[in-house]
């Protein structure tokens, strides 16, 4: 995106979060106010359970069961959760379709009004998954910029793992937390590539996949290549999208960046721990700025990846 069309956008965006935006969110600050206060109210109580519970199973029930206090603690927490979540897509639902105006024909929406291609997502071995794995989803945006076809997936995945102890409880590991940005790229190759964190334990990889050394002392520091053809491997990984890729920064904060070339798309994984695309905290007040800001930030760093890796041009990455 050139300096121009940002311009632009940051002129329409502007516009919007004055005129249309700016209003739907003060309108929701008493409710803001409540819910702040419910879940105030929740984590008190929370907190007094807990003490009495702790008091009674001490000097009462001489024993104290732990396991139902972490419990106790996990539902509150996850209640809390929900409500925060709750309102932040309903204020969301309202917002978003002036915001996405701005940026053409951007499109937001929750998991269930559209639903991304998981099998896509496996297949690209950008993280481990297996026959126990779980996606959780939160924000997801599809569009198009300079002619390349684009979508945003927030997601979770976890993998899960029965309990010794017994087979009714299972334990989860977080696998994949972050971004999935998901390219069309006008670029023909028929077998896959995958670059990840160098010396990354991978035993997930599909053996068909090679490990592909590439001369770039930086990239061959930072990443692994594995591919199912060398030849095709280095037709996409060229010298310039090495170096874009050992230079890339973005609003994320990201913790690691790992990329999938398969089926004509490019899928890039941003992890990182932080809630992206977040909207509508409750303990700031919604016609504070900062987080609509920091949001339209996050979105301009996807429309720079297009940019950034050349993904319109047909001849060269």
């Amino acid at each position: 995106m050139n300096k121009e069309q940002k311009n632009k956008i940051v002129f329409k965006v502007a516009e919007k979060y004055k005129k249309e935006i700016l209003p739907i969110l003060a309108q929701f600050e008493q409710e803001r106010l409540k819910k702040r206060r419910l879940v105030k109210n929740i984590n008190t109580a929370n907190i007094a359970i807990i003490v009495v519970f702790i008091i009674l199973g001490i000097f009462v029930f001489k024993s104290l069961d732990i396991s139902f206090l972490i419990g106790i603690n996990v539902l509150i927490m996850l209640i809390c959760k929900m409500i925060k979540k709750s309102f932040e897509n309903k204020i969301k639902e309202k917002i978003m379709p002036s915001l996405c105006s701005c940026f053409d024909d951007l499109k937001w929406s929750t998991y269930g009004e559209y639903l991304p291609d998981e099998r896509l997502i496996v297949l690209s071995e950008l993280f481990k998954t297996n026959s126990t794995s779980t996606f959780s989803y939160d924000d997801i945006f599809q569009g198009s910029w300079a002619n390349v076809p684009f979508e945003i997936i927030e997601l979770e995945s976890r993998t899960h793992k029965a309990s010794v102890s017994s087979s009714r409880r299972t334990s989860s590991k977080i696998q994949f937390r972050g971004v999935i940005v998901k390219f069309k790229i006008d670029k023909k190759f028929k077998s896959k590539t995958v670059i990840l964190k160098n010396k990354q334990n991978c035993p997930w990889l599909d053996k068909n996949l090679k490990k592909s050394q590439f001369e770039d002392v930086i990239f061959e520091d930072k990443f692994d290549v594995y591919t199912q053809d060398e030849v095709e491997a280095r037709y996409l990984i060229t010298t310039s999208f090495m170096e874009r890729l050992n230079n890339l920064k973005t609003a994320f904060d990201i913790n690691e960046i790992s990329c999938s070339f398969l089926n004509g798309t490019l899928l890039i994984a941003l992890s990182t721990q932080k809630d992206l695309f977040h909207l509508a905290s409750l303990d700031v007040p919604l016609t504070d700025s900062r987080e609509f800001s920091k949001l339209y930030g996050e979105l301009i760093s996807i429309y720079d990846l297009i940019e950034y890796f050349k993904l319109d041009q047909k001849i060269k990455l």
